[in-house]
């Protein structure tokens, strides 16, 4: 494929783009199917909490050693085989709830699911450089971001709709049919086009035998991380981060439906439209970055997540006060009023 070949007409990288927008969609549909599942199944707001303890702590423990994964193992066929496996996992939800709800299942599939999905990105990412040139590796990037801005507002939509009409469970099977496109596009992919010596890197072996491999896979990424100036304290501080807000969206579902009750798909547009968030933010992240600096981004970023959240819980407590009185338009007494 000579240099010259517009994007456009790049098969290996339209053919993984395609695939991969529907995947996005369908892993945004299972951020929201998940926690209204566990909800419906126990109206719980703790075993909400515990499902979503179990995701984030796998993800932090399996991004140690992905990278150390990836570099030794073949990346197309890695993609696949997490593709495939979640397929399986999240397919078998439907089946299983066919014959009630079994909570302690998502409790062993979320660090499976979660598991593969970190294996998948950090192999996903990595083998962009492989498929363009570097002078369209900019622009191929901005589509990837731009499909998953995307996938952000339609997925929650999508999985209101799927929830309210058929279940949260059948929204999960759904997301498992996208995995299996996702693994069907990556068949046809080849990732050998570009980077470096014009093939993908071949996988390293490991360190030796015995227990040494499996500790120098968790040692090796922390190392890297903790002798980085700069890596340091960004990790501690995303990790604080996501510890602290990572319960946010939990109580965010369980607020419409417990406390308002308003259903799965009304959620689901509430959820969609704080993505217009994440789209604005992408666009402005560049200018603002060199207009403000580092600092000023991160610490306005961690100030506007708290204003909302404050906002938030300020008009639940007042909406518990005792001087607030619903208005009564038709004529009735308003709630706490006397006769």
């Amino acid at each position: 494929m000579p240099d010259s070949l517009p994007l456009r007409r790049n098969r290996d990288f339209n053919v993984f783009w395609l695939g991969q927008a529907l995947s996005v969609l369908g892993g945004s549909i299972s951020l929201l199917a998940l926690p209204l599942l566990v909800l419906d199944a126990t109206g719980s707001l703790v075993q909400m909490g515990v499902v979503t303890v179990i995701s984030g702590v796998t993800g932090i423990a399996t991004g140690m050693f992905a990278g150390y994964v990836v570099d030794r193992t073949d990346r197309r066929r890695l993609m696949i085989a997490c593709d495939l496996a979640r397929a399986v996992l999240l397919g078998a939800v439907p089946a299983v709830w066919l014959a009630g709800p079994r909570i302690w299942v998502l409790y062993l599939l979320t660090p499976l699911v979660t598991a593969l999905k970190t294996l998948f990105d950090v192999a996903y990412v990595s083998s962009v450089p492989h498929l363009v040139p570097p002078r369209d590796l900019a622009t191929a990037n901005a589509r990837l971001m731009g499909t998953f801005a995307v996938g952000t507002l339609a997925g929650p939509v999508a999985a209101g709709f799927i929830t309210a009409s058929v279940g949260a469970d059948r929204a999960l099977g759904v997301d498992g049919a996208t995995f299996l496109v996702s693994a069907l596009s990556l068949r046809w992919v080849s990732f050998s086009r570009y980077g470096g010596a014009g093939s993908e890197p071949k996988p390293e072996s490991g360190p030796g035998s015995g227990g040494g491999w499996l500790r120098e896979m968790f040692v090796v990424g922390f190392r890297f991380l903790w002798a980085h100036p700069l890596l340091r304290p960004l990790t501690v501080l995303l990790t604080l981060l996501t510890f602290v807000t990572m319960g946010a969206t939990d109580l965010l579902i369980y607020r419409i439906r417990h406390d308002l009750g308003q259903d799965a798909a009304t959620l689901g547009c509430v959820i969609a439209v704080s993505g217009i968030g994440v789209v604005g933010a992408a666009l402005a992240a560049g200018t603002l970055r060199r207009v403000c600096g580092f600092g000023a981004c991160w610490l306005g970023s961690v100030a506007l997540i708290a204003v909302p959240s404050r906002g938030s819980a300020s008009a639940g407590a007042w909406r518990r006060s005792p001087s607030w009185r619903p208005c009564s338009c038709s004529g009735r007494p308003s709630a706490g009023s006397s006769r």
